[in-house]
């Protein structure tokens, strides 16, 4: 069993503040996904890496879930940069309300679907930006695989 190590952490940064400014939370690949009626949403098929044919050189439709905090008036948008820093795709989402059942909210769920071409293998970066500037971002790892006679290589992924 561990000992518990004691200690007082260095922290440098204005809580309150960091706590209220836009930021991005979460973004993660998906296969499937449906909500609960308490709106909970399940994600099946989480992976970070995808197999895409070298000859039709585009992913399949794919889920996408992000989840923001403090992005009410303005649009999310989010780019997608191929290796060679190229963008190749990208797409946006409307605001959110900023209240919900008369409680205010602070974090926003998105959860769409997204194809896009792959003009090489490699790792494929999705910024998500708010107001002109970027809140982070997560890479997608894309390989090329052969096509097989009677096997579609672009409708699995990994991990």
């Amino acid at each position: 069993m561990l000992e518990e190590a004691k200690f007082e952490p260095e922290v440098y940064i204005d809580v309150v503040q960091e706590r209220e400014r836009p930021r991005l939370v979460a973004t993660l690949f998906f296969d499937f996904s449906n909500q609960t009626v308490e709106g909970k949403h399940n994600l099946i098929g989480v992976f970070d890496r995808i197999f895409v044919s070298s000859d039709r050189k585009r992913t399949h439709s794919i889920g996408i879930y992000i989840k923001t905090a403090y992005t009410f008036d303005g649009q999310v948008q989010v780019a997608i940069f191929s290796p060679s820093n190229k963008p190749t795709g990208g797409f946006a989402f409307a605001s959110a309300t900023k209240e919900h059942d008369g409680k205010p909210l602070t974090q926003m769920q998105i959860l769409g679907t997204v194809e896009f071409d792959t003009p090489e293998p490699g790792d494929y970066w999705f910024d998500v930006s708010y107001k002109g500037q970027s809140l982070g971002g997560v890479k997608l790892v894309v390989e090329f695989v052969e096509p097989k006679e009677g096997n579609d290589v672009n409708t699995g992924s990994d991990n």
